[in-house]
């Protein structure tokens, strides 16, 4: 047998160094990719968290609105009252003319 075809100690040291280099560098690659995505997932649940605040001031302002409507109906039906009860005044006067 000649030299070139015996695997050597140190040949499968040198080996085994270069897979643990390349598997070192995959895992950095991965990590790296896995901390880019957790900063986007980061980014994105603030967004969404921005969209929840914004989702709660708007359901607020409808709140508020909401009453306003209801406190303008309840002026405008008791002015209506007291419009029917002024025609009745009025009308009550005319018969007795």
């Amino acid at each position: 047998m000649d030299s070139h075809s015996h695997t050597t100690e140190q040949d499968v040291s040198n080996s085994t160094e270069l897979d643990l280099t390349a598997l070192r560098a995959t895992l950095t690659t991965h990590q790296e990719a896995m901390d880019h995505r957790e900063l986007g997932l980061a980014a994105r649940l603030e967004r969404i968290e921005g969209v929840d605040e914004t989702v709660r001031e708007v359901h607020r302002a409808v709140g508020y609105y909401g009453e306003a409507v209801g406190r303008h109906e309840g002026t405008v039906g008791q002015r209506e009252r007291e419009g029917e009860e002024r025609e009745k005044v009025v009308e009550g006067r005319e018969r007795e003319v």
